[in-house]
This record gives structure tokens, sequence and C-alpha cells, in this order.
């Protein structure tokens, strides 16, 4: 699992097909992984599996002022109890540093950035977070400046038609982007990308064909393939999406890794929880037995999984 990030080989079978599905997990080092996150895992490991697929761990580590070494190994344990694999992607947090991170893609992400530049929906913008937040109306989109380092990008979705995709999860889906997310950004202030950005072109570049995330970011899913419309090589809308349920913390919140809804604290893992997880994803899969193995789970589901990846679902 140690193929260098920087010259991935095609992925094809022995019979030279290129038709592989591609799925990946995403995690951020940014806090202590939760049972939404395991769920997620073990999802995309059973549909990419079901599928005869393979997948990418990729790990987004841009928000660097929230990364942890702790975080970073976290990932890597948190698999390893779940109790399932990937194929491609670093073996640990020491190959991942040196062959993996997103550092080292920093040059396309700035290309698909340049590219984007040319759209008329892209504009400067010297707004502060913390005005738009607090409902100050953004007007930069009406002047011109001149692009500098204390400026950032932003996609313009005003008069932007509703962005529609087929869900294999949840059918068909109409997003209002300037109703969802708003004037967004494609690069901040400190000439870094957004999430939308880098995440969109490692898509692209790991040739990724199903995307399994939480509904939580569908206006992001939305956001990403109003950019790749805006590209000259549009090829993200041709991805399969999963858009999961969320699994909600004790009070009915969605659960954060900012605000500590930790799977594992430390070393130590709650022998108790891994059957938790797995009946959660049975539990969005409709299967009402009582799971507690992996093994039950992926026979259990093959059925779910053959409705869902032939679009049946629902």
């Amino acid at each position: 699992m140690t193929e260098n990030s920087l010259n991935v080989p095609s992925m094809n079978d022995s019979n030279g097909n290129s038709s592989i599905p591609r799925f990946r997990f995403a995690p951020t080092p940014s806090g202590l992984l939760h049972q939404g996150n395991a769920a997620s895992f073990v999802l995309t490991w059973l549909l990419a599996r079901f599928a005869g697929g393979t997948i990418l761990l990729r790990i987004d580590d841009l928000d660097r002022a929230r990364f942890r070494l702790e975080y970073l190994e976290d990932i890597f344990r948190t698999i390893d109890w779940l109790g399932i694999d990937y194929d491609r992607g670093p073996s640990g947090p020491d190959d991942f540093l040196q062959n993996w991170s997103q550092t080292l893609r920093l040059d396309s992400y700035a290309k698909l950035v340049a590219e984007l530049k040319r759209s008329s929906r892209i504009y400067e913008c010297d707004c502060s977070r913390s005005n738009l937040s607090n409902g100050f109306l953004c007007t930069c989109s009406e002047r011109k400046m001149s692009d500098s380092n204390v400026i950032s990008l932003r996609f313009n979705t005003s008069g932007h038609e509703p962005v529609v995709f087929n869900d294999l999860f949840q059918g068909t889906i109409t997003c209002d982007i300037n109703e969802m997310i708003g004037y967004f950004v494609v690069r901040k202030k400190d000439q870094s990308p957004s999430y939308q950005i880098s995440s969109l072109s490692d898509d692209q570049y790991f040739g990724i064909t199903h995307l399994v995330r939480g509904e939580d970011l569908i206006p992001s899913t939305a956001a990403q393939l109003a950019i790749d419309a805006e590209l000259t090589s549009s090829d993200f809308s041709k991805t399969q999406f999963i858009h999961h349920p969320l699994i909600k913390g004790s009070q009915g919140q969605k659960l954060s890794k900012s605000a500590g809804d930790a799977l594992i604290k430390g070393a130590k893992r709650d022998k108790n929880e891994l059957p938790h997880v797995i009946n959660l994803v049975g539990a969005w899969l409709g299967l009402p037995e009582h799971l507690g193995h992996l093994n039950e789970l992926r026979e259990a589901s093959q059925n779910t999984c053959r409705q869902l990846m032939s679009n049946e679902f629902r």
C-alpha cells in the first residue's frame, strides 16, 4: 500500500480493464475520529469489496493549524481496529508524510485554480470570514481588485442554475448553491486551496469513480460539480455519489471531532463500540438483523449492496 502518489500507475486489472470501481477513504488529521467517520469507512469498504473495486486511503492534511501527529496515527489505528483494508495509499504515518501528503500536490491545486480564474464566476475578495459570518454583504464581485497575497478568490453563485445530480442512496438531489453555500472560497488569502478545490483535484487525479460521504457534504458535492462545469475537462459529473445519513450525538447534534465526539480516546478502544458501528451501517442499509461482526454485515448486505450499486436502492 505504498504506491507513490506522485507517480500513480494505471488502475487496470489483469485483462487491461480500466473500468474498475475506485473508492476512497478521505479522513482529516484534525481530531480523533468518531463513530460517523468509522461507519463511513465501513460503508465505503463494504461497497467497494462488493463491486470488486479498489480503495484509496487519501488523508486530507491541508489544515495545518489543526494537524497533529496523534490524529494522523489515529487514522491508521482506526482502520486496523475496524478490521478493514485498502489497496492504495500510505502504509503508515511516516510513509504518508514522505510520499502522500497533500502538501506534495500544491502545484496541481494551483493549476486548477489558475484554469478556474478564466471563468467569469471567479472574483477577488478581501472580505474577512468573521464579517461574512455576521451577515456582512460581500460586494467584491462588483468591483475589480488586483490579485495579491491578501486577496482570496471566490465563486460567484448568483444566478447559478440549480445543480442536479443522481445519488445512489438518496435518488435525484437538487441544490440551489447560491442559497446552500453562497459565494464560496476556491483559494484562501494565504494562497492555499479551499477544500472544494483540493478534494475535487485529488478525486480527479486518483481517478475516483465512487464517492461515499455524509449527507452534510451534499453542498460540497454541488459546489465541486459547479467548479467542474467551468473547467475544460469536466469529469467529476461522471462520479457515482453515495451520501449516507449522519450519526447524531446524544443531544441530536452532528458528531464533531473538534467537539470531542471521538471514537478512540488515546490508544484505548471500547470493545463494545465496534458492533455498534457495524449495526449503524446495517441500519443505513435497512438490515433488520443484529450484526456483531464485519463478516456478518458483509454477508447480510449482499442484496442491498447490489440494489444500491445498480441504482435500485430506496
